[in-house]
């Protein structure tokens, strides 16, 4: 599905690409509203047709002299270094999803602006949030013991440092304080609280009263290079507030089976769940998550058969109605929330890239509405200063659809997508492409071997019998896995396994040499960098030397090492999901969704702290002192424990006083287990024991936070994931492959763009290394100037390009809608805002 420039629909996701990032998706928009794609790269250098210079491209040097159609025959004059480093901020501004109504004004906010959100001092202050949270691993209950004044210095430089970006940004956007006083405010409260913990652990109070620790990781979410997580922490809150009726429901439902449940069985003195309406409350609502059923139920159950239907009733309106109409309310204002946030960051990117825009030509004169190359080059050089002249170049055409040696404002547009574009310099068609091996001499006998492998590796034959390969071995490892279970007596010095089976060693040695004769044909033919291209070569690579190291160990180690060679050899199975396109999709969409669960992860990470400093505060060194002994085990116990759960030596269970807030280490594995849910209640209940009826309030509140509403949220977060990349894979099979796309390139590459330089622009701008330029030596003068080398970039698909492939029909309105407002006079706040700032 082209967009008539060149262009292609995304075919699959990058896993290795952001994906929560729901305002960072670029844009390579054509007039008609038409989304980017990205490609694989490919070059050719030939003659432009008729042995002419093309009428599409600008010959022009870095000045924009020399234009095609008299477009650039006057050179517009060259904006400043403060006008360029004013356009780069608005283009830093757009990719950050920075607003740009707080757009620095003068030199000293610009300063500012770049040591706040563009130098060392961001990483500075993320690894100071990092070592601020660290504290909890030195402060009592403290993991390592250190002297009292380490942490208390650790405390006062990272909130020295905190103060001093505080400082820092009041500077800078004081004077938008009424915009941003809730979130100044609140960060100033957040701060003062913390100086006061500060003050307290000095005055040598105990840990019980350093609840405040709790908002730590508030800072952590303020810094830049905690961005997409701040971003899915304000998706879970908002949702959170959307959902608070719902919980409002969930609380008052439990409460009323429970008044019912006191009325019908609290007469019943061997009926203890129903005792009384609190522990009736706390019944029903572990019930609610299945933990404590049929146990809740049997007491009752005895007495009559009658009674199951109250247990019946109270699950099925509660667990398979309410519950789950919880998540379908999660999973609908998460969808909104990331629609909304999408076209947000795509009108945000918008206005920041017409901002640049404006302040790049205002500067040249009232009448100038587009971009050349000088300006483009200039600007460059301060928005991205690694960038090399080559990349410059290739960029600005793959921008300048039109040829016409100038960029319009609808061709701006496409700027976040053609600067992440990379280029590449393949050989020309029919050339060889690479040395078989670099210690090899290149000869006519090693490119007849490698084309000679390169038929056979990409012929169906060749893939039939590596996948009945990977079956075969798939079969074997079962089996071998079910002779060493069997045997598995020889742990315990019952048995002896024989290790060294000749089957066994002989069926390892085979498997592994056809692999690695598989990946040495492969790289041989395809040249190493082609190879590593794709995901499924990368993971049989990684697994083939994990097979290798296994049977190095093995025959070192026989005896010893036996375990851990099964599990080296467990990956192999993996391999078998390679046999059909559906096991790929599937584990292609677990790639497109795990790299942005780390940010979930991180959340989580938050939460855990959170709650671990309320645990460590109320409920550490309780449960913990349980007895070991079953003899001082009794109903009340050591520390009022009546669950048998909590003795070691209980038949399945025991050692659940492990579970526990005595530091921060293990109150984030007690935490872990709650958030799974099962035996959770035995945990509650332990410590409700020690502690008291009111520590129930720690854990009810924990799992509405954690799983209803948080976990929920990654449940819709992978809904929405698995629809976009269905979607994505459907328009690009619509769209279909581009023919000359290599066939050993991984999927997740699609076509992008097409661009030509003349052979003077290569001269110019490329290194004398460069492929290109030492592929110009061989032409001759003649031809020289009728030269033009095509270079095709690419770009791993991002989850956000396949969101706008999801959002493709409602994009156009979007635009449409910005543009608008733009031609009118009441045009978006936004709009005027980076006009008038242009003007300045």
């Amino acid at each position: 599905m082209s967009d008539g420039s060149g262009l292609k629909q995304p075919l699959l996701e990058d896993a290795s690409n952001d994906l929560v990032e729901m305002v960072d998706v670029g844009e390579i928009v054509s007039a008609s509203g038409n989304a980017t794609a990205t490609a694989a790269s490919y070059i050719e250098l030939e003659p432009a047709p008729g042995g002419g210079t093309p009428t599409n491209q600008d010959d022009g040097g870095l000045d924009g002299e020399l234009g095609v159609d008299g477009a650039s025959a006057h050179p517009l004059p060259t904006p400043s270094d403060e006008v360029c480093e004013d356009a780069a901020i608005f283009l830093h501004e757009g990719n950050m999803k920075l607003k740009i109504d707080y757009h620095p004004q003068t030199a000293e906010e610009r300063h500012l602006w770049a040591l706040l959100h563009r130098s060392y001092f961001t990483d500075v202050s993320f690894l100071m949030s990092l070592l601020y949270l660290s504290l909890a691993l030195f402060e009592e209950p403290a993991v390592v013991k250190v002297p009292y004044f380490v942490p208390v210095l650790i405390n006062a430089v990272c909130l020295a440092f905190i103060l001093v970006e505080l400082v820092l940004r009041w500077k800078r956007y004081g004077k938008y304080i009424n915009q941003r006083a809730t979130g100044f405010y609140f960060t100033v409260a957040v701060t003062l609280l913390l100086i006061v913990d500060l003050v307290m652990y000095i005055a040598n109070v105990p840990h019980t009263y350093h609840v405040i620790r709790a908002l730590r990781p508030f800072y952590l979410l303020k810094t830049d290079r905690a961005g997409a997580v701040r971003r899915v922490a304000r998706a879970i809150f908002q949702t959170l507030v959307s959902v608070l009726d719902v919980i409002v429901l969930f609380f008052f439902y439990v409460g009323v089976f429970a008044v019912i449940g006191v009325y019908l069985y609290s007469e019943d003195p061997d009926n203890w769940f129903f005792a009384n309406l609190g522990e009736a409350y706390a019944q029903l609502f572990v019930l609610m998550t299945t933990c404590n059923y049929p146990n809740v139920m049997m007491p009752a159950y005895a007495k009559s058969s009658w009674n199951f239907f109250f247990f019946f009733v109270f699950l099925a309106l509660g667990l398979y109605c309410l519950a789950n109409l919880m998540l379908a309310i999660v999973y609908q204002n998460y969808t909104q929330n990331e629609r909304l946030a999408f076209r947000k960051g795509l009108m945000y990117r918008r206005a920041a890239l017409r901002a640049a825009f404006a302040s790049i030509t205002r500067s040249q004169g009232k009448a100038t509405r587009c971009l050349d190359r000088l300006s483009f080059f200039s600007l460059m050089t301060r928005y991205k200063p690694s960038m090399t002249t080559k990349h410059i170049l290739l960029t600005f055409r793959a921008l300048n659809v039109t040829g016409s040696g100038r960029l319009s404002l609808q061709e701006w547009y496409g700027f976040y997508d053609a600067v992440e574009l990379r280029w590449k310099l393949p050989p020309v068609s029919g050339e060889f492409q690479h040395r078989m091996w670099y210690f090899i001499p290149r000869s006519r006998t090693t490119d007849a071997i490698v084309n000679g492998l390169k038929k056979v590796v990409s012929t169906k034959v060749f893939d039939a019998f590596i996948n009945l390969v990977v079956f075969a071995q798939t079969v074997f490892i079962f089996v071998s896995a079910a002779l060493f279970t069997q045997d598995a007596k020889v742990v315990r010095g019952e048995t002896k396994f024989d290790l060294n089976d000749n089957v066994f060693v002989t069926g390892m040695a085979v498997f592994l040499s056809i692999y690695i004769l598989e990946v040495l044909m492969k790289v041989t033919a395809l040249s190493f960098k082609v190879y590593w291209r794709s995901g499924w070569n990368r993971f049989d690579f990684i697994l083939t030397t994990l097979g290798l190291i296994g049977l190095v160990i093995f025959t070192s180690h026989p005896f010893d090492k036996a375990p851990a060679i099964v599990v080296f050899r467990a990956f192999r199975l993996i391999r078998v999901l390679a046999l059909r396109q559906s096991f790929q999709h599937i584990v292609t969409t677990f790639g497109t969704i795990l790299p942005r669960m780390g940010r979930f992860g991180a959340v989580i990470f938050c939460v855990y702290y959170s709650f671990s400093i309320i645990g460590m505060s109320v409920l550490s060194n309780t449960v913990s002192n349980c007895p070991d002994s079953p003899n001082n085990l009794t109903i009340d116990g050591f520390c009022g424990v009546s669950y048998v759960q909590f003795s070691p030596v209980s038949a399945g269970y025991g050692h659940y006083q492990l579970n526990n807030f005595d530091n921060i280490l293990r109150s984030y594995v007690t935490l872990f287990e709650l958030m799974v849910v099962n035996d959770w209640n035995n945990t509650m209940g332990g410590h409700v024991a020690a502690v008291g009826t009111l520590a129930r309030m720690f854990f009810m509140l924990y799992y509405v936070f954690q799983v209803l509403v948080v976990i929920n949220v990654i449940v819709a977060f992978v809904l929405e994931a698995f629809q976009t990349v269905v979607v994505g894979r459907s328009l690009a099979k619509e769209s279909s492959a581009a023919p000359d796309t290599p066939s050993d390139e991984d999927d997740d590459l699609m076509l992008a763009k097409i661009v030509e330089v003349s052979a003077d622009e290569v001269r110019q701008f490329f290194p004398e290394s460069d492929p290109a330029v030492e592929r110009l030596n061989d032409v001759s003068s003649d031809e020289y100037a009728a030269r033009r080398v095509k270079y095709r970039g690419w770009r791993g698909v991002t989850q956000l390009a396949l969101f706008r492939l999801l959002y493709h029909n409602d994009i156009p309105s979007w635009i449409a809608v910005d543009e608008e407002g733009l031609g009118n006079d009441a045009a978006p706040r936004v709009s005027t805002v980076l006009l008038t700032q242009a003007e300045m």
